[in-house]
């Protein structure tokens, strides 16, 4: 998918890192993860060090980040493939915290992506549907 659209691009990251930095807490497994569905989402390589900066620069601007995932102009299966990959950052540490499920609602929310087609996608990602 090296041909993604910047827009996407730029959406999809910055949606992982928010909800990896949801609980207050950006465990190892959930950057890790953030590498990972990043390549799967977009065809990139993610650098360690852009995803450390960018984890710096959201902690400090929240705003930022949310304007960057609720302005991007995309397709429903862009919106639908970063909300599965948000879930699977929400999982990497074995725990779906609150803050997590919250903002993944609100991403959902913002992106029209109604209750029951989120559903499918966690239920999906988890392995359960």
């Amino acid at each position: 998918m090296s041909s993604a659209s910047a827009d996407y691009v730029d959406a999809a990251l910055n949606a992982m890192v928010l909800i990896m930095m949801a609980d207050g807490h950006g465990h190892e497994s959930e950057a890790t993860s953030v590498t990972e569905q990043y390549k799967n989402l977009t065809g990139n390589d993610l650098e360690r060090s852009v995803l450390d900066d960018m984890c710096k620069r959201l902690g400090d601007d929240y705003r930022s980040g949310w304007g960057v995932v609720v302005a991007a102009d995309l397709t429903e299966e862009e919106k639908h493939r970063i909300l599965s990959g948000c879930v699977v950052v929400c999982m990497a540490d074995g725990e779906l915290q609150d803050e997590e499920f919250a903002l993944l609602g609100r991403i959902a929310r913002a992106y029209g992506v109604h209750r029951s087609i989120m559903r499918k996608l966690m239920s999906d990602v988890w392995g359960d549907g």
